[in-house]
């Protein structure tokens, strides 16, 4: 058994790299060929032993959502999205809320679980993942509308998975009552934007006045965003929000810049600071998401997987299915343009990164979500499973069907 963690952190950077290769080659989405390898790696031959994650699973955690906030938020064009595509927001939310209350329906009365388990699990069930849900978009016969739609949707639901976890998480943390709900909402939502854009404003103050043009900018933003995320967290706040605020300035500054006409002169040159900070991050990013799908596989526990979880799972991903249909059809309701968008909508339901790294913010909340690991795992597998096969058999009907 390998027991060196930098040992183990070359092997998990590698075998992301393979995993890239693999997905390039073959188009099969890398985090289930990351996931196979983290259970061939773990469980299987017990190479790797998973006691080195599970003891460094919280600061793990935290790294890479700090790492996934930032890349949000640096690579969604706000003003491109409400302007091209703002039905993909609704869509979204409507998504979100039909998958928790489906979910949430199934796991209280069939399973017995708690209300707050089966609310956790219908977020984390309501994301998409942007890698695998592009790559099969592009390959269906759609309309470029729909497209825009489904892509847009899967880069959207990583900012409200996020943000609706937390939120959960804090009132949760915070026990009832209404004068407690108030005060979550206050401090979750507006003092973690203002302490967020705060951040950004001084942010933007020290690259004009000191260090615009330095090779190490993004190392200062990263720092800067770990400091924001556990500080604003130590005064009782939202880290996770108000690093999104801050990475969402960053990332539209040049539309922000644009808008201020007399100041645009002084404002621009950072934007090339931008530039370098979004394309560093980008590589951090890859690094963190190949470290906890490997993670995910290597902590589990092949002995529970029996017949019971797999059709606990498999009833969960149809959940989501249905979830994703309701919403596709009030969508359609409202939009009749998108009736015909309905099948492929519902289909491309594959979950990715944001959605395992946020159901273990579980753990920091103290929802028991009972085989929490295999689980996440298995749902991911499932579901990209669902939308690979759903997509192959759907491409034939497409052709003869005409999307918007």
């Amino acid at each position: 058994m390998m027991g060196n963690g930098i040992l183990i952190l070359g092997i998990v950077i590698l075998v992301g790299f393979l995993g890239n290769f693999f997905f390039n080659k073959t188009r099969i989405p890398e985090s289930v060929f990351l996931m196979l390898i983290g259970v061939l790696l773990g469980p299987v031959f017990n190479v790797v032993s998973g006691k080195f994650f599970i003891d460094n699973a919280s600061f793990l955690i935290s790294l890479a959502l700090v790492v996934v906030l930032l890349d949000s938020g640096l690579t969604l064009k706000i003003s491109k999205t409400l302007k091209n595509a703002p039905t993909a927001l609704i869509f979204t939310i409507l998504v979100m809320i039909s998958t928790v209350a489906i979910v949430s329906a199934v796991t209280v009365l069939f399973f017995d679980w708690p209300l707050i388990n089966g609310i956790f699990l219908g977020i984390i069930g309501s994301g998409t993942t942007t890698i695998t849900i592009t790559h099969l978009v592009e390959k269906l016969s759609v309309g470029k509308n729909t497209r825009t739609l489904l892509i847009l949707e899967s880069v959207v639901n990583d900012i409200t998975l996020i943000t609706a976890v937390s939120i959960l998480i804090a009132f949760v943390l915070s026990g009832s009552g209404k004068a407690s709900i108030f005060k979550v909402i206050f401090n979750e939502l507006v003092i973690s934007v203002i302490l967020g854009l705060v951040f950004a404003l001084i942010w933007a103050y020290v690259f004009l006045k000191y260090i615009h043009g330095n090779k190490l900018a993004y190392v200062f933003t990263l720092g800067i965003a770990f400091i924001i995320f556990d500080g604003v967290e130590f005064f009782g706040f939202n880290g996770a929000i108000a690093v999104l605020i801050f990475s969402l300035v960053l990332g539209n500054y040049s539309v922000l810049v644009s808008k201020l006409k007399a100041y645009s002169k002084i404002l621009a040159p950072i934007k090339a600071d931008i530039s370098i900070v979004r394309s560093m991050n980008t590589e951090i990013t890859f690094i963190m998401r190949t470290l906890f799908f490997v993670f995910l596989g290597v902590i589990f526990n092949t002995s529970v997987v029996k017949w019971g979880i797999l059709l606990f799972v498999l009833i969960i991903v149809v959940a989501e299915v249905v979830s994703r249909y309701v919403a596709a059809k009030a969508l359609a309701f409202f939009e009749p343009r998108f009736a015909n968008s309905v099948p492929v909508m519902t289909t491309l339901v594959a979950s990715g990164f944001t959605s395992t790294l946020v159901a273990f913010l579980s753990i920091e909340a103290g929802i028991n979500i009972p085989n929490l690991a295999e689980v996440v795992l298995l749902l991911v597998m499932f579901t990209t499973l669902w939308a690979i096969i759903g997509s192959a058999v759907l491409e034939r009907r497409l052709e003869r069907i005409e999307t918007y």
